[in-house]
């Protein structure tokens, strides 16, 4: 004699089991593609960004162009935001935009005391 097993049974067990946290969260742990490694990801290209835009502004103020007093304030942001993300993440490399910060600062600075922007 076989045992029949009811479908809506299976089914409302198997519902039971993926619907559970305890599952999303196992399954999320054996993912590199997890909640919490996307938000990093997500995290490090936001850095990337801010990095690429202030060396982009230090190039374009090097080369001699005018900019807003705007342009500038949305620049330092970009360096609040990267120089945040460098300093909780030690092993970022951050070589590339610490000269380009500062003399971004120094140009602000002047064009503050010579109200100089465009």
């Amino acid at each position: 004699m076989r045992c029949m097993i009811p479908w809506d049974l299976i089914v409302s067990v198997v519902i039971a089991i993926i619907g559970s946290s305890w599952f999303a969260n196992w399954v999320q742990s054996k993912s590199k593609y997890s909640n919490k490694a996307i938000l990093e990801e997500v995290r490090a290209n936001a850095a990337d960004v801010s990095r690429r835009r202030i060396l982009n502004f230090d190039s374009e103020i090097r080369k001699g162009e005018k900019h807003t007093k705007e342009d500038f304030n949305d620049v330092i942001m970009d360096i609040d935001k990267y120089n945040k993300y460098c300093a909780s993440h030690p092993e970022y490399p951050n070589t590339r935009a610490v000269m380009a910060e500062e003399h971004v600062k120094q140009v602000y600075q002047k064009s503050l005391e010579d109200n100089d922007f465009l």
